[in-house]
């Protein structure tokens, strides 16, 4: 888990987190990402090169576009 969570601070301290990190599901654990990514990068070769991914016990990432985003902005 932690060259999992490297992998993907790497990205991040590229700028292109939204935001991301662990989901306290009480049915299992997971995490959630939302990535604003560059038009030259593709989504899915980001998760093909996560070593979790690759390591081929079961986890997996789904990839979906989202439609809109918003964000509330901090009081002033």
């Amino acid at each position: 888990m932690r060259a999992h969570r490297a992998y993907w601070a790497g990205f991040a301290e590229k700028g292109w987190a939204v935001a991301y990190g662990p989901v306290a599901d009480p049915s299992g654990g997971y995490g959630a990402g939302f990535w604003a990514l560059p038009d030259d990068q593709d989504a899915r070769t980001l998760v093909d090169g996560d070593r979790l991914i690759r390591a081929g016990r079961g986890f997996r990432c789904d990839i979906f576009p989202m439609l809109g985003l918003v964000i509330s902005k901090a009081p002033a």
